[in-house]
């Protein structure tokens, strides 16, 4: 029976999959296949092309304590405590920021250009073919042509991670065999149909926890931002409900533009696993004497 390992996405929250995958290779969960999208995708190409989890975290830290700019260039979120500190002088700024980006956006493709995205992904991930990896994978991306996931399996591996961390407004979209595809996690934020369909007879999901606003709606874009939030959550659950076992940490606390808060993230995820492998051990053995008796392995 082969295990298949689900990544989503989740900016710097994402960052948690790498605790994940340590843990279950140090509980002797070996993992025949993997899929993933956005922050899961980039990862998920790192260990399918080299399957070793502390080197796949260090080439990761040391990436982000050298990049000279940072993987998200506008802080979204101020937390509590630094917005009673930060002076009106501040705010106004903020806001006129703000202000600037949402109207790139708007009257142009993307904030940033994808060349800047492709520059920072190839560092960590090489411009080489799927048949390079030696655990199958896949990447989900979002085509907006056809309002449909698609899955890269075969190709450029680098283009395929591109595409699926191309996040709407903020990259253009990535334009592959007349597809318009964005970030995988608008419409595949979870991939247990697909390593199914790889072969995969157990799948563990390792998933981000969002995080809701339960503050008052108090605009338009308010209610714009939380009826996507509604619709994108009830697609994730969906998917989730067929994955044998969920790994999902409580990753509320730390915002998902912050890879500063990198190794909180990953040690959110190993916490997490490690107290799941006894569970995760037993369901193993479970599928596979299920699979014994009913003769189809």
């Amino acid at each position: 029976m082969k295990i298949g390992l689900s990544l989503s996405g989740g900016a710097a929250k994402g960052l948690m999959h790498l605790g994940v995958i340590k843990q279950l290779e140090l509980g002797g969960i070996r993992i025949d296949m993997i899929s993933g999208c956005s922050i899961g995708a980039l990862i998920g190409a790192m260990y399918a092309l080299n399957p070793d989890a502390d080197n796949i975290s260090g080439r990761i830290t040391k990436f982000l304590e050298n990049t000279g700019e940072p993987i998200i260039p506008i802080n979204y979120v101020i937390n509590e405590e630094q917005e009673e500190r930060r002076s009106v002088f501040n705010k106004i700024a903020d806001s006129v920021k703000m202000s600037i980006y949402y109207g790139i956006s708007l009257a142009k493709l993307s904030y940033l250009t994808s060349e800047g995205l492709r520059d920072s992904i190839s560092q960590l991930v090489p411009d080489v073919d799927f048949s390079e990896c030696k655990i199958p994978f896949s990447c989900a991306a979002t085509d907006i042509t056809d309002y449909t996931e698609y899955y890269f399996t075969e190709g450029s591996i680098l283009d395929a991670v591109v595409a699926s961390c191309s996040l709407p407004g903020l990259y253009p979209p990535f334009e592959y065999k007349g597809k318009a595809l964005v970030d995988g996690g608008w419409a595949a934020p979870n991939h247990i149909d697909q390593l199914r369909e790889m072969g995969a007879g157990f799948v563990i999901a390792s998933n981000i926890q969002q995080e809701y606003n339960q503050g008052e709606v108090t605009n338009g874009l308010d209610v714009v931002l939380r009826s996507n939030t509604s619709s994108r959550k009830a697609l994730s659950d969906l998917q989730l409900k067929y994955a044998d076992i969920l790994i999902q940490p409580d990753t509320c606390n730390i915002h998902w533009w912050d890879f500063g808060a990198a190794t909180d993230c990953m040690d959110l995820g190993e916490k997490q696993t490690a107290a799941l492998i006894p569970e995760i051990r037993k369901k193993i053995r479970r599928a596979r004497i299920k699979i014994f008796f009913s003769g189809s392995f």
